[in-house]
């Protein structure tokens, strides 16, 4: 079912990713370095279906339920599918991956955290799917497309980051190139309203409603 436009979330200035869903590493387990985000994408919460799945999901809550790795107010509230890491031309663009790489695996972290918070509620067959989730880095011209899978949906299964995605990488250094992004941008999109959504939705969002209700 199409959805609304798609939200760009455009920074004041960067926020920080929530601690605790910073993945870990090492013995003792080590959680990675906290990085700031420069954009994400998420859904319009105009929209009515994503407007009545935010407002099911709170209401059934006696507490505050945030839906993504972010630790701003306002984010942390939305779905994300989507994150971007800009540097200026010349910027450093290994910076720029380590960003995005930790903006990724905390994303995935998150959505294991929504469900383990609904175990007995949750679809298998939904949340079993090779869902990605998706990550720019935007170094100067140059665009860098990247995603991020779970092999599995327990805390300490390993997150998968495959990137930069073969034939997805583009510029806009010439007008070709720009519309080349922009048909890029159109088939995310499409991906987000069509297969995203849908998905987040009814593996997560419908679980977690039903098992704070009954909380």
């Amino acid at each position: 079912m199409p959805i609304a436009p798609l939200m760009p979330l455009f920074r004041s200035q960067s926020q920080m990713i929530d601690p605790n869903c910073l993945s870990v590493y090492g013995k003792p387990p080590t959680p990675v370095e906290s990085k700031k985000s420069d954009f994400a994408l998420s859904f319009s919460p105009k929209h009515p279906d994503v407007k009545e799945q935010y407002s099911k999901v709170q209401t059934a809550s006696k507490e505050l339920v945030t839906l993504s790795q972010m630790s701003d107010d306002c984010t942390s509230k939305l779905v994300l599918y989507l994150g971007a890491e800009v540097k200026k031309l010349g910027g450093n663009d290994v910076e720029a991956q380590g960003q995005i790489y930790t903006w990724l695996g905390s994303g995935i972290t998150k959505r294991r955290q929504l469900m383990a918070s609904a175990p007995q509620h949750t679809d298998q067959s939904l949340t079993e799917q090779p869902m990605p989730l998706l990550g720019w880095t935007i170094v100067g011209h140059q665009w860098k497309l990247y995603m991020a899978f779970g092999d599995g949906n327990s805390m300490n299964d390993k997150i998968s980051i495959i990137g930069p995605v073969p034939g997805c990488n583009v510029t806009t250094e010439t007008y070709y190139d720009s519309f080349k992004l922009l048909r890029l941008e159109e088939r995310i999109k499409t991906w987000a309203r069509e297969t995203y959504w849908p998905w987040f939705r009814d593996a997560l969002l419908k679980p977690l409603k039903t098992a704070k209700e009954g909380s």
